[in-house]
């Protein structure tokens, strides 16, 4: 059996960004081999999404269901300052099936939230409350519930 041992390399936790793609603009994605998607998913640009220092996470939790496992994903994101163009590009998610990848801050690990049969959903809202670290910004969520852990991709994100 293997040992799920301490890790003792850098550890910082958060997200240092968020690519996502609508659902619609992706052509193909590789078959995963072992949980991990390594070569390269065929679709249009992703939009890249910056959040501030420690504004980002990756939340992953696991439940049974009557068919089996369902793997549920949050990735709560803070973007600072609201902007028109901004509001503009999140306003074109709304309602609509994506795809993201997380890139975590400690080795840029990437995570692939959402599938073509099982699909993330972006939502968001302004925040302008004066305890926002960042001052006005957004609140952005990318959920998605699969039938499986969320796939590692080491292939190229198309930016």
């Amino acid at each position: 059996m293997p040992l799920i041992a301490q890790y003792e390399g850098k550890n910082v936790g958060s997200l240092a960004s968020i690519y996502i793609v609508l659902l619609d603009d992706v052509t193909t994605i590789p078959i995963a081999t072992a949980l991990e998607i390594s070569g390269n998913i065929s679709a249009a640009a992703f939009t890249k999404i910056e959040p501030i220092e420690n504004g980002a996470a990756f939340t992953e939790t696991q439940q049974e269901s009557e068919h089996g496992p369902v793997y549920n994903y949050t990735v709560p994101i803070t973007i600072n300052k609201e902007r028109k163009d901004i509001t503009i590009a999140l306003a074109g998610f709304v309602g609509r099936k994506c795809i993201a990848i997380t890139i975590d801050n400690n080795d840029g690990t990437a995570r692939i939230i959402g599938s073509i049969e099982q699909p993330a959903r972006l939502s968001w809202g302004s925040n302008k409350a004066r305890q926002l670290a960042a001052g006005n910004g957004y609140s952005i969520e990318i959920s998605a519930s699969q039938s499986h852990p969320a796939f590692y991709y080491t292939g190229t994100i198309p930016v």
